[in-house]
């Protein structure tokens, strides 16, 4: 539960209805113009903007509202009309900050705020909060990524997390814990005899044999074909002859391909297993093994169709699979064929199988460890350690992209004065002209959006920050400034110059120690703000002198205007430093001076 802004009609033809903006105990909220064209507000709660028009405070003593360089208009949820002859009703004004003192009120649930130039205007709601019983609702089904979202928090604070891991689905908690070794019979020889005669194999009688000349069934790998031509060579799957053993195959991950028949026996075939590597005859005669064979390739088939139809929504298992194994085939003529065509696409199978065979996270390691291996070395960031701070962005500080940045070298940093910062982030869109970007343009500091760390987390390498400048051709022409033209380099405009913050003007900046940090990055040698009557001669020499406009009430700049001096509107400073240049003849942030009219004569006009 908590206070909100909700902004009422009327908006500007095709722009979308601004969602309500929560306010947070102990966070001002200054409200600001859009745009030029259109003038709505829009709450701001990333830093103290330069542009404020009124700030919104919310603590324990309730909601407050502060004029700052615009007049304000109150009006409760139900005026009160002054008489029944009389349509004006109950409202309230707030004039707008002088001499460092402003005007405030106390907001109550339902009031409206109106500014003089804003077609808009913002009401205060109280958003209560719906409580429910969590055993009272069904537990939601956590839908299955295979892909982990860059920008998305974690709950983790391990800082070493692996970015390439291809993360599981979750589990939902049950009363008895899962197995964390599959179900699996450990099968002797009596009972491979019986499973065997399940499915439709004659059963040998291992009567008059020794424990040593027993044999486990040993059949071909499927999924490897070089198996099944090394075993064609067998007189039989259920002969008591001695043979070769079968020599094991590793793949590349050290999985064995042939594990032994003693072992334990799957009752389920794993979904790894590429089954189309066997091929029948259909000129092979219909005897009792051959039909067993077929039997069971067609088991084998439909288990893996089924298995690999789940593997397609779920992440592989990290978990071996064992393989399953079918007697070889005795046909003379059935072997010749298959060794002729497991000789000419033998290559093409080994490379499917050994996939398979592979896990979900080493694969996505060795795919991204190629690609930066492959990558040009001109094409990675190339500078001092990152220190990156945050202006307006939407990474937050426990995403993955953040731990990447720490892994990386990179550390993230809240101020950006002097040299504790090298790179600014920002949200991609319309620029903000807050303190921090102003402070990293005068600095010459680069500035990025946050596709910058979120496609090098993908990359595993910090990429190059010129690729990733902000664009923002609309503000381009609105403001008359080039980006490319002031980006990464230091605007030194204000040099041998002294600027002047009449008090109200000061009254908006707060702290006013960052709109000085501002100024001295810029090149000014001094910033001062006091009454106009304490400003000495010798002071306006070289001085450039700030107000708050002519659609203000300034007193200070009125009477230094009066002494012959040029006064200019606040965008004079911020819209300088972002165009890289100082034009103190332009008129398009003089103040006019007021006319003054003449005193009138005392008396009467002298007859003539």
């Amino acid at each position: 539960m908590g206070w909100e802004l909700v902004q009422l009609e009327p908006r500007p033809r095709g722009e979308a209805a601004t969602p309500p903006a929560p306010l947070q105990f102990g966070m001002p909220v200054y409200l600001t113009h859009s745009s030029k064209e259109y003038l709505t507000l829009i709450p701001t709660i990333d830093e103290n903007p330069v542009e404020a028009l009124a700030r919104i405070e919310v603590g324990h003593w309730g909601v407050k509202l502060t004029a700052l360089s615009h007049d304000v208009r109150v009006k409760p949820k139900f005026p009160k009309f002054l008489t029944a002859h009389d349509p004006t009703s109950e409202e309230y004004h707030l004039s707008v900050a002088s001499d460092g003192r402003s005007e405030s009120i106390f907001l109550r649930e339902g009031d409206s705020v109106f500014l003089s130039k804003a077609t808009t205007c913002v009401k205060l709601a109280w958003n209560p909060s719906q409580v429910q019983v969590d055993s009272s609702l069904p537990v939601p089904e956590i839908p299955e990524s295979d892909q982990a979202n860059l920008c998305e928090e974690e709950t983790e604070d391990d800082d070493d997390g692996d970015l390439d891991r291809t993360p599981l689905a979750p589990k939902r908690s049950g009363s008895t814990p899962a197995n964390s070794v599959p179900h699996s019979v450990v099968q002797e020889t009596p009972t491979a005899d019986r499973l065997s005669s399940t499915l439709g194999y004659r059963k040998v009688s291992a009567q008059n044999t020794s424990p040593s000349d027993e044999k486990p069934l040993q059949l071909p790998i499927l999924s490897c074909p070089t198996d099944v031509a090394q075993n064609d060579t067998a007189t039989g799957a259920f002969s008591t002859a001695s043979s070769k053993p079968v020599k094991e195959d590793t793949g590349p991950e050290g999985i064995q391909e042939t594990p032994p028949a003693a072992k334990e026996t799957p009752l389920e075939p794993s979904a790894d297993m590429v089954i189309d590597d066997v091929q029948d005859d259909d000129n092979e005669d219909s005897t009792p093994d051959s039909t067993a064979a077929r039997e069971l390739k067609s088991i084998l088939q439909s288990t893996a169709v089924s298995a690999s139809r789940r593997s397609t929504k779920q992440p592989q298992r990290s978990t071996k699979s064992p393989k399953v194994q079918i007697p070889a085939k005795s046909s003379a003529k059935k072997r010749k064929s298959e060794a002729d065509d497991e000789s000419d696409g033998s290559r093409k199978r080994k490379k499917r199988a050994t996939l398979d065979i592979q896990g979900t996270p080493k694969g996505t390691r060795s795919s991204q460890g190629s690609v930066q291996a492959d990558g040009d070395e001109s094409g990675s960031y190339e500078g001092p350690k990152p220190r990156v701070a945050f202006s307006n962005s939407g990474i937050t500080p426990t995403s993955a992209v953040m731990k990447f940045l720490k892994k990386q070298g990179g550390i993230p940093v809240e101020s950006v004065k002097g040299e504790s910062c090298n790179i600014l982030c920002v949200r991609d869109g319309a620029l903000r002209k807050s303190m921090k970007l102003l402070l990293c343009v005068a600095h010459g500091i680069p500035i990025v959006t946050d596709a910058w760390l979120v496609k090098s987390a993908q990359q595993s390498r910090l990429l190059p920050l010129d690729s990733f400048k902000p664009s923002v051709p609309d503000q381009e022409k609105e403001w008359n400034f080039l980006l490319d033209a002031i980006w990464g380099k230091p605007q030194n405009i204000f040099t041998n110059y002294s600027i002047y913050f009449t008090p109200s003007l000061k009254a908006i900046y707060k702290p006013f120690s960052d709109i000085e940090e501002v100024c001295k990055e810029a090149g000014a040698r001094r910033v001062l703000s006091k009454a106009a009557k304490d400003v000495k001669d010798k002071e306006t020499k070289e001085m450039i002198i700030l107000s708050l406009g002519e659609d203000s009430v300034d007193e200070d700049s009125t009477a230094l205007m009066q002494k012959g001096l040029v006064c200019y509107s606040k965008d004079f400073l911020t819209l300088s430093i972002l165009r890289g240049q100082l034009d103190l003849n332009s008129e398009e942030f003089r103040i006019k001076a007021p006319v003054v009219e003449p005193p009138k004569k005392r008396g009467r006009p002298r007859k003539s």
